[in-house]
């Protein structure tokens, strides 16, 4: 299934910026699945759900995500850009890691993610199914999305305004202004502030 317009938003607008939806633990790949599922859904503590990387797949609410589980028997069964994949735990990581993907082949996974051990922010990375510490793929989360799906809310990052966020989104600065009468000075925003969208 094609992404959609939020996913594409996402997606390419990610890099270089910091995620910490859940304001834990500063910049965690989790946040940027979590910054993911609250782009295309409006919400990710009910949809991608509250949990460490590794317990994602099975914790993530089905009624938002197809769940694949990976089969290294079949050399068919691959990501999808949009798809949300998920390492399972190893020694070195028991936290496992999460990104939402970008690209994928039979070998290597093209991902948009942050770093939690040296609080780097989103990058574009690329990955094997199996770690360098040993974590390997479970499966990769689809969300369940519609072709003509929009966010109902923003998270702010680093460097956004209400003018680049309303280009971002395809709609007028004037009806993104309307639909944020809480923000007091639309030219003063706050990182991690949550903006409705028209």
């Amino acid at each position: 299934m094609p992404t959609n317009t939020a996913q594409e938003a996402f997606l390419t607008s990610a890099p270089g910026k910091s995620f910490n939806p859940d304001n834990a633990h500063g910049l965690q790949c989790k946040d940027v699945a979590d910054a993911y599922a609250l782009a295309m859904f409006g919400d990710w503590v009910n949809t991608i759900r509250p949990n460490n990387a590794a317990q994602v797949f099975d914790g993530a609410n089905a009624a938002y995500f197809t769940k694949i589980r990976n089969n290294p028997a079949d050399p068919k069964q691959i990501p999808q850009r949009g798809d949300v994949i998920v390492w399972g735990w190893s020694p070195a990581v028991p936290e496992g890691h999460i990104a939402p993907v970008l690209s994928a082949n039979k070998t290597t996974v093209t991902v948009v993610d942050q770093d939690g051990y040296n609080q780097r922010p989103a990058a574009v990375r690329t990955y094997g199914y199996t770690l360098a510490n040993g974590a390997m793929v479970i499966g990769w989360l689809r969300p369940r999305v519609k072709a003509d799906a929009r966010p109902k809310q923003c998270i702010v990052q680093a460097g956004d305004t209400m003018y680049l966020i309303a280009k971002q989104f395809g709609v007028t600065l004037q009806a993104l202004v309307a639909a944020n009468r809480q923000v007091k000075n639309i030219n003063v925003l706050s990182i991690g502030q949550v903006l409705n969208l028209p």
